[in-house]
């Protein structure tokens, strides 16, 4: 029984029939998903540069108060890939805009809570509307844009999702010093309103379900453990050492869930993780590959502040705006590299960002204690290309190659893996820069040894080097199974051509 339209219902429809039959309608649709992504990657820097005040007012330790970034990584993270699924199954338009209500609700608030549990748990509030946008926002695009446009929209993605990463640190810096550390969650609440609003106005309506997919929630929660298990390993592996008894319990108790998730995925009839899409080259491929990148430049976030501090003498803030040139680059190159993945296809720029990717690894591993900061910039930005070329082109192509009925569960996943690269990245720098660098990574001010300091940060980028060479070697396998993708010659002639 359909339930009678209400007047602002009837609003919605007419704005929304009225801009379908534009050409420009999809880039509408695109600016209206953008708004999420843009909203949740300002969060995360805004946010990280309040903690300092949030500890001094709500009377709470460093230790207790990274726990307001840490949670919602961790929530969302688990939650992503539960909400894709539940989109492909309910509707993408009705979680989506769920999601902003949800996010804006939990951002009020936050700003309005007198305790860090109250933070916290407004924190898994706003965590909860995060990942129902998150989730959608590549399944949207996909649908919304034809393949020969779909890289270019998802390279757009990219860009606004390095925009609000750039802009989080500056503005939240801004914000503090105005109005104090709530103000970093009352700024959600335009952006929220505005994209629910446009959301509900602009976005395609969901197709209507004869009939309804049974939700698997117990592989929801099975999934949802695999995905803390792999976090907690990843964030709290260097910090418990890697020969710790707990956290090796925490690998068994998920290589345990990972069992149990197999066989009730392989047997459970309506699944929520279709294990057949494993057999898909282009999404098992892009997989593999894709958390690699993030965990490059994860790796790349934590090593080189220490060596421009360190060993060249910077302050933190200069250091700060020094690491620039990456992130400005991804926001550049991003659009453009995935308009050239629909002219010639996915293997070309794949292959040859992350083979820039690792050109630019090696050359940060050559930096000595003579450098200069032109020496830096220069590899920072080839490594901003390399992994701009290389991310919206494979994203395209995990994208393309699944089922539409699947698109949602692949943007959750996709995003899921991401996060645990991006964590996985920071451990194992860590780790690794600590093992070779010796008593230089343990010094809190200046360096022990340049010598000693130097062989770590050397030998941490070489072995990041090797990492890019077997995402490298993953993108040649997908061009050896692809189908109907343009040969190399084919593909390089295309660009020759214009």
């Amino acid at each position: 029984m359909s339930v009678p339209a209400t007047n602002l219902e009837k609003r919605y429809a007419g704005v929304r029939e009225s801009l379908q039959s534009r050409p420009s309608y999809r880039w509408i649709v695109l600016a209206t998903v953008t708004t999420a992504s843009f909203m949740n990657n300002l969060t995360s820097g805004v946010v990280a540069v309040a903690l300092p005040q949030m500890s001094t007012a709500l009377k709470a330790g460093v230790g207790s108060v990274q726990l307001v970034i840490s949670i919602y990584l961790l929530a969302t993270s688990s939650l992503l890939p539960v909400f894709g699924r539940l989109g492909d199954s309910v509707g993408r338009k009705r979680i989506f805009t769920t999601g902003f209500l949800l996010y804006t609700a939990g951002s009020a608030a936050c700003g309005l809570a007198q305790n860090l549990p109250m933070v916290l748990a407004f924190r898994l509030v706003q965590a909860t509307g995060g990942s129902m946008l998150v989730a959608n926002t590549m399944s949207i695009t996909t649908i919304t844009f034809p393949a020969e446009e779909r890289g270019r929209a998802l390279g757009i993605l990219a860009s606004v999702v390095a925009a609000g990463a750039l802009a989080g640190p500056p503005v939240g810096g801004l914000l503090v010093g105005l109005a104090g550390w709530r103000a970093v969650f009352f700024v959600n609440l335009p952006l929220g309103l505005f994209g629910y609003a446009f959301g509900r106005a602009i976005l395609p309506v969901d197709p209507e379900r004869k009939t309804r997919e049974p939700f698997d929630y117990l592989g929801a929660v099975i999934m949802s453990s695999v995905v803390m298990a792999l976090l907690t390993i990843a964030s709290r592996g260097f910090a418990w050492g890697w020969a710790s008894p707990k956290l090796w319990l925490v690998v068994a108790a998920g290589m345990v869930a990972l069992g149990l998730l197999i066989v009730r995925e392989s047997r459970c009839p309506y699944p929520m993780l279709d294990l057949g899409l494993f057999r898909i080259p282009a999404f098992t491929m892009g997989n593999l590959s894709g958390p690699i990148s993030y965990l490059i430049l994860n790796g790349n976030s934590l090593l080189m502040p220490f060596y421009l501090q360190r060993m060249m003498g910077y302050s933190p803030y200069q250091a700060g705006l020094l690491m620039l040139p990456t992130p400005l680059t991804t926001a550049l190159v991003s659009p453009l590299s995935g308009w050239l993945s629909d002219r010639i296809g996915i293997i070309v720029p794949t292959t040859v960002g992350m083979g820039l990717t690792g050109v630019s690894l090696y050359l940060l591993g050559g930096l000595t204690a003579n450098s200069t900061y032109f020496d830096v910039a220069v590899r920072l930005v080839l490594l901003g290309i390399g992994t701009s070329i290389f991310n919206s082109p494979n994203n395209s192509s995990i994208m393309g190659a699944v089922p539409r009925s699947k698109l949602g569960l692949t943007g959750g996943m996709v995003a899921t893996i991401r996060n645990i690269g991006m964590m996985t990245g920071t451990a194992l720098a860590g780790s690794l820069f600590a093992a070779w660098a010796g008593s230089a990574a343990s010094a809190t001010a200046g360096v022990v040894d340049a010598g000693l300091f130097l062989r770590g940060f050397s030998r941490t980028y070489y072995f990041l080097t090797l990492l890019a060479g077997a995402a490298m070697a993953t993108c040649l396998v997908r061009a050896s199974k692809a189908n109907g993708q343009p040969k190399v010659g084919r593909a390089i002639m295309a660009v020759v051509r214009g």
